[in-house]
């Protein structure tokens, strides 16, 4: 196993890249290099991700025993981009070398290191690849259905597909999909304690797009500034805990912005017209529209609050040169909307359509994501508001949230508990994977899609959202790292060659 995963970590597979491709092959050779799929080639091989501009592919490999009940095990082979790690893409095991290295960086705590294998993707996530291959070729209990996906540190193009395929698959197949397994590794403060999670947190990015008045920076009180409005509504969303979600005993981390800037593409002394920011926000229940509209609420209140400072500012400046004050305070108009009702503003001989491709050649290296704002800036305009306004709207990707402990209570709680005491390990079950997974698109979706086709831009335009694989239970379980995209990357050798496989066997037993 130590063999295959070094193989895995040495072979270069940042998202987005030729190294993906790349690192298909070698894992498709791994597959093949076991007896029982050189003698039944039509149970393993690549399929590829429909439209992808990548041309990656699913590595896939079905160990059939006979049944139809079969257990997914699946994960990812990308990584992050390697400028998150230097240059580090495989590191030796020799102690003493890992040990100079590392402390040189700054980059180990105080770690018994012989203890750990080091290297970019090492728990993030060949390991849980080398796992779920050795459980192809154990081959014990039900069926085996390996899955390995592309693009999961990016947008999870590769799980989306794959949840449509699976469908596919399983129909064609005759199969009967009795759980899914995602291998992703753990992290945690407590090393006697072992985390299973029966589900995973949601994400959405919404996106504040702020037409103002553009006015001489000279006369800055002629007009109100899109930034003014952009920066209020910054503060009332970053960080603000009012915003996030709390189930079952666990919280998500606030709002917090990811991108914030002016949209001009020169210099000039003119205030800018318009500004957009987007923020990540993570959710465990609750519609898009549930959320959307509290972040409206919270746009209308910062737009008050930019309009009071505006006023207050013009009259102290007014008061500072003797200047009658507190008796100019405009009444100024600020229209909050979402993206769907900006698009029913737009003028009916606006052809949104054709108007949207026009966009996408003028603009071809921008991603979907600032392809978005520009769209929105395009409405705004052929809509020609007189007044500033402020528009909601949502860019890709979204990941729903999942969570269903039934199955794992009933079916997997006890014997992992038992087996996890010959490892020495307490079973500590979380309800929610917190770190956004792949796991969104395997299980049945906490809350209504509704609000985010009528809201993001891009859906539909190359992106899409799969139906998901309702009715099959799903839990997240892999070895324990650290340092996941740091130069510091380590997996415990103890959960890869034993324990998680261990587990695993127990879970083959529970469900037969």
């Amino acid at each position: 196993m130590l063999e295959r995963l070094n193989k895995l970590i040495s072979v270069a597979s940042e998202s987005r890249t030729a190294g993906e491709r790349g690192f298909e092959n070698t894992l498709t050779a791994m597959i093949e290099s076991i007896p029982y799929f050189r003698e039944q080639p039509l149970n393993y091989g690549k399929q590829a991700v429909l439209n992808d501009p990548w041309h990656r592919h699913i590595v896939w490999a079905l160990r059939d025993n006979g049944s139809d009940k079969t257990v997914i095990l699946y994960g990812h082979h990308d990584t992050v981009d390697v400028t998150a790690y230097g240059t580090i893409q495989h590191i030796a095991r020799d102690p003493e070398a890992l040990a100079n290295y590392f402390r040189s960086t700054d980059a180990l705590p105080d770690d018994h290191i012989e203890d750990w294998l080091f290297g970019r993707g090492s728990c993030d996530m060949k390991a849980g690849l080398t796992i779920g291959i050795s459980a192809l070729e154990q081959g014990d209990g039900p069926n085996i259905l390996f899955v390995s996906v592309p693009d999961e540190e990016a947008e999870s193009a590769g799980m989306r597909y794959a949840a449509r395929w699976l469908d596919e698959f399983k129909q064609e197949r005759l199969l009967k999909f009795t759980l899914s397994v995602l291998l992703e590794p753990h992290m945690k403060s407590n090393p006697d304690e072992f985390p299973v999670y029966t589900g995973s947190v949601g994400k959405m990015m919404p996106f504040i797009f702020v037409k103002g008045d553009a006015v001489h920076a000279g006369e800055a009180f002629s007009g109100l500034s899109a930034l003014s409005i952009l920066m209020e509504i910054v503060k009332a969303v970053e960080a603000n805990t009012e915003l996030s979600d709390f189930d079952q005993g666990q919280i998500t981390p606030p709002p917090t912005f990811l991108g914030l800037r002016d949209l001009k593409n020169q210099y000039d002394v003119t205030t800018p017209e318009y500004a957009a920011g987007y923020f990540n926000w993570l959710f465990l229940k609750g519609s898009a529209y549930e959320k959307l509209a509290l972040l409206k609420k919270q746009c209308v209140w910062s737009v008050e609050d930019a309009i009071n400072q505006y006023n207050y500012s013009f009259n102290a400046y007014l008061r500072r040169q003797g200047l009658p004050s507190f008796q100019c305070c405009q009444e100024l108009t600020v229209e909050v909307l979402y993206y769907e009702e900006l698009v029913k503003r737009v003028p009916s001989d606006f052809n949104i359509e054709a108007q949207l491709a026009a966009t996408r050649v003028a603009y071809p290296h921008l991603s979907d994501q600032m392809l978005a704002i520009e769209w929105t800036r395009i409405l705004i305009e052929a809509v020609n508001f007189k007044t500033p306004v402020v528009v909601i709207g949502l860019l890709t990707p979204y990941y729903p949230a999942v969570s269903d402990n039934a199955y794992f209570n009933d079916k997997l709680r006890d014997p992992l508990t038992e087996s996890l005491k010959r490892y020495r390990y307490t079973l500590k079950p979380f309800p929610y994977f917190m770190g956004i997974s792949d796991m969104s698109y395997m299980g049945t979706p906490l809350a209504s899609t509704t609000g985010i086709y009528e809201n993001m831009p891009m859906l539909g335009k190359g992106y899409s959202l799969p139906a998901p694989l309702e009715g099959v239970p799903s839990i997240c379980l892999g070895p324990w790292g650290k340092a996941l995209h740091q130069k510091g990357e380590r997996v415990l050798i103890r959960d890869v060659v034993k324990t998680v496989p261990g587990l695993l066997q127990t879970i083959f037993e529970a469900v037969e």
